[in-house]
This record gives structure tokens, sequence and C-alpha cells, in this order.
């Protein structure tokens, strides 16, 4: 399972438009601790999948982006549609 399965099937049963999760949130979500730069480190949150493994295969497949980052508090993501240009590299 890709680490952040759970935080994308979260997600994805959502019904509003937009989510605000805090780091603890997640943490309980996913079952284990974010990465430390996940709680300091804005860029941490990008939108842009590198491989399999990044971090934003826990919203994208969610058809949800990363719009805000509160470094030590949470994340807030907001729907989206396929053909945003968030989703122009990921392969479902």
């Amino acid at each position: 399972m890709r680490p952040y399965k759970r935080l994308e099937n979260y997600l994805h049963v959502q019904t509003t438009a937009s989510v605000k999760l805090t780091f603890d949130q997640m943490e309980g979500i996913l079952g284990v601790p974010l990465p430390p730069e996940a709680v300091c480190q804005p860029e941490w949150w990008s939108n842009t999948v590198i491989d399999g493994s990044s971090p934003a295969m826990g919203w994208l497949p969610a058809f949800r982006r990363v719009s805000r980052v509160v470094p030590g508090e949470g994340v807030t993501f907001v729907r989206c549609r396929l053909s945003d240009p968030d989703f122009s590299m990921l392969r479902l």
C-alpha cells in the first residue's frame, strides 16, 4: 500500500469542497507520525508527483490539492477536477 493511501481514502469520502486537517488529525488518519519536514516546511506539501511514494499521492488521487499550509498547525485541501493543472502528471 502507498504510504499516504489512508489519507487518500479519508479525503475521497469527504463531501465538502474544502477539508482542513491539523497535523495531529492527519497522523491519526495515517496511523503513523508525519515526517518532521511535513510539519515545518510548506514545500513538503507540493501538489507535484515525483514518484509513486510522493506525499501528493495522498491527496491528488482523491481529487484534492493543497491550498494552504500553516507550519506547525495543519493543511487545507480543496476539491479539484482532473483537468486542473495539478493533475497533469497524475496517472490513476
